[in-house]
């Protein structure tokens, strides 16, 4: 396959020249993880001999408000509709543990009167959104990728094939009225624009309705060495400070916020238009935990920068040995952000004989970049390899038992974040 790097015109990416909350162009670069494919393409056999589109992956933080973001935005329609998106939220048991809980943490607290409706925006095939079914609420979702849309629709999850902007908003409203709750998980960090996304969830959403917000925390990112989760689909990196200093500029208002360990550190927010909800102490407390820990500091992000290099190092290092010693290595678990790890790392079929994954549409295709095959995680049992590399790490509890349990497998698992260990 041919490596293109892309060019800059535009069409395909661009550079962020300033903050995309406030604006501010002092923002500074922090890590540089190289060129990298998009990582939520994963190949078939015949996209092998085409040229692979390989872009900047660079994250700058702002000395402002606090953000971080990636300092080059591809387009969302690569990101999102131009081949099939490969992630389905009702393939891990933990994901749909997590969502049912969310389901059940929102109706309680927010206390939603029955047969109101809740907007999934990014709701995928329907996790979240079933769980709000059965909890007697009206639900309606909204998805900018075909298949996925289908598959939500087909399972009785009413699903808009649509980004979420203005105009879908608009229809919504029209077909199903506005929204006393919007979730949004996972979703945020990919909208390049914040505040058209605001502007939309304002159409939307009740005068005392609440916006639902989940995004991997920055300050779990940091804490935990998470760089396989930067890449080009997540597009800001959010602390409490920054979050809180954008929804202030809007008209709106963090009124309660909690962390949780989903995705190795997931914030979870509860947003309101302002005086219209009564903010509690959880946000003062996060804020000043993220100040104690010096989060937003130049010193603590350059020492971030050095110790993901230093754990690429010692990966490598533990890669190549054990291959050096004849053993038979495979990687565990496709997701999106392994792809991260791949890449940066330069890890393909020198290392990993295949990686296994238990999602249809992965299976038979290729990990971006690296063209590592994707097979059936029956092949890790019949090949029963010496080793077997997490990419899934934060999943490694469920993965481990289920590998052990079901699959007989015997060797051991190497979990690559933070720093490599063997189990």
């Amino acid at each position: 396959m041919e490596v293109q790097h892309a060019l800059n015109s535009g069409r395909e990416y661009y550079e962020l020249k300033a903050c995309r909350i406030c604006r501010s162009d002092g923002c500074y670069d922090v890590l540089d993880l190289g060129y990298h494919p998009l990582a939520d393409t994963f190949l078939s056999k015949e996209q092998l001999s085409e040229p692979e589109v390989f872009y900047p992956l660079k994250i700058q933080a702002c000395r402002r408000c606090g953000l971080l973001q990636t300092k080059y935005v591809v387009s969302g329609y690569l990101r999102y509709q131009i081949n099939p998106y490969c992630y389905e939220s009702s393939s891990s048991s933990t994901a749909v543990k997590h969502f049912t809980s969310l389901a059940e943490r929102v109706s309680r607290f927010l206390d939603i009167e029955r047969s109101g409706l809740v907007v999934d925006i990014g709701s995928n095939v329907g996790v979240l959104l079933r769980a709000f079914k059965d909890l007697g609420l009206e639900i309606m979702g909204v998805d900018p990728s075909p298949n996925i849309c289908a598959k939500a629709n087909s399972a009785g999850v009413e699903t808009l094939n649509d980004f979420f902007n203005g105009d879908s908003a608009k229809r919504i409203v029209w077909s199903k009225g506005k929204a006393a709750v919007i979730t949004a998980t996972n979703v945020f960090n990919h909208a390049d624009d914040l505040y058209a996304f605001m502007e939309a969830a304002d159409i939307l959403l009740q005068k005392k309705g609440t916006l639902v917000i989940e995004v991997p925390y920055l300050l779990s990112l940091i804490a935990n060495l998470a760089y396989d989760t930067i890449y080009h689909e997540h597009v800001s990196y959010f602390s409490m400070a920054s979050l809180r200093f954008f929804f202030h500029k809007v008209g709106y208002e963090i009124f309660h916020a909690e962390v949780n360990d989903y995705l190795g550190g997931t914030l979870r927010l509860f947003v309101g238009r302002g005086q219209e909800h009564q903010p509690d102490n959880s946000i003062d407390e996060l804020t000043s935990m993220e100040s104690s820990a010096k989060l937003h500091d130049e010193n603590t992000l350059t020492t971030f920068a050095g110790n993901v290099y230093r754990a690429r190092d010692e990966l490598v290092a533990l890669l190549y040995g054990l291959k050096r010693e004849g053993k038979k290595i495979v990687g565990v678990g496709a997701p999106t952000k392994g792809n991260t790890l791949l890449n940066f790392c330069r890890i393909g079929t020198n290392i990993l004989d295949f990686v296994s994954d238990v999602l249809p549409e992965k299976l038979g295709r290729f990990t971006p970049g690296t063209h590592i095959p994707i097979v059936t995680d029956e092949t890790v049992r019949v090949t029963n390899p010496d080793y077997a590399l997490l990419l899934s790490w934060n999943l490694a509890d469920e993965i481990i038992r289920k590998v052990r349990n079901t699959l007989k497998y015997k060797g051991k698992f190497i979990v690559p974040v933070p720093f490599p260990r063997i189990i």
